[in-house]
């Protein structure tokens, strides 16, 4: 019966270790009141896989719009607060000089028919 309370305890141990290892998502990028993205987020670094999300800098719930001329997203190429809102990187970009291994520029807006601004995604290597 020990035994078997030890083996237990120390599988939910491992499985909490497990779970404390993985690494935070990243902070999602900021769009102001007029549109363009806060300066610290105009230039976002991901690597293949990793997920970036977009929001409003201002609580609520603000509308907001980005299309890509040539999307890394799996999920397409325009993103919105009524539509898809995160963008998973899908692109062969496994070291540096692939091809895929760039910054792919979008435009940003409160709405699909506000004023654009033009900030980037830069796909870095995954080694």
């Amino acid at each position: 019966m020990k035994t078997k309370l030890l083996c237990g305890t120390l599988l939910v141990a491992a499985a909490g270790l497990l779970v404390a290892q993985r690494p935070a998502p990243p902070p999602p990028v900021l769009m102001g009141d007029d549109g363009s993205i806060i300066a610290a987020h105009r230039t976002v670094h991901r690597k293949n896989g990793e997920t970036v999300n977009w929001g409003r800098q201002t609580a609520g719930q603000r509308t907001w719009y980005v299309k890509f001329s040539q999307s890394p997203c799996r999920e397409g190429a325009e993103f919105g607060h009524d539509r898809a809102t995160a963008c998973t990187i899908s692109v062969a970009c496994n070291k540096a000089g692939d091809a895929a291994c760039k910054s792919y520029k979008y435009s940003s807006a409160t709405l699909s028919t506000a004023a654009m601004h033009d900030p980037d995604i830069m796909v870095d290597p995954t080694q």
